[in-house]
């Protein structure tokens, strides 16, 4: 029963989220000339949430609920899937991390990379306005599969205590 309840409160979330994160300005408007599209990047959002669980002995512990505008949602373990064609030129895109309204997250203090050096996280992530964001600017993925460990630290509502999840981008070929 409690798992069933703590799924559909953490798919309410998700679908709340989705439906308030809409942004009017992503509109392209359409003039019939492919000129209307440069300059466009490509984004994967990934919204946050905090929770917390209980274990066997009833300990309760923080744990960062995600999900992926790609479907893709875990606690703590998230893969997220940047998809871009690699087989053309290197192209541009963004990575967003986002808070959902009441995601129990009283700050996020940083995103980066588990491993010094990295192909995703050649550029550092940044906050703007609440979003955390990482550039990839001209990416080269190498031919197969690259995934990378990341962290994220961030400091729960209602406490001073810093939570750090592991989860993983990839960037398929």
């Amino acid at each position: 029963m409690k798992k069933t309840t703590t799924f559909l409160i953490f798919l309410s979330i998700m679908v709340i989220s989705l439906t308030q994160s809409c942004d009017k300005m992503n509109i392209i408007k359409t003039d019939n000339s492919i000129d209307s599209l440069k300059g466009h990047k490509d984004t994967l959002a990934i919204y946050l949430t905090s929770v917390i669980q209980q274990d066997v002995n009833s300990k309760s512990s923080y744990h960062l609920a995600m999900f992926d505008a790609n479907g893709d949602y875990a606690i703590d373990s998230l893969i997220s899937v940047y998809r871009m064609d690699t087989l053309k030129k290197p192209r541009s895109g963004n990575i967003q991390w986002i808070k959902v309204k009441q995601s129990g997250i009283k700050k996020i203090i940083e995103i980066k990379p588990v491993e010094d050096s990295t192909v995703i996280f050649r550029n550092v992530t940044y906050e703007q306005h609440g979003v955390w964001n990482l550039s990839l600017k001209n990416i080269s993925i190498p031919p197969g599969r690259t995934i990378e460990k990341y962290i994220i630290k961030y400091i729960p509502a209602g406490t001073n205590d810093t939570i750090t999840i592991d989860p993983y981008l990839r960037i398929p070929y």
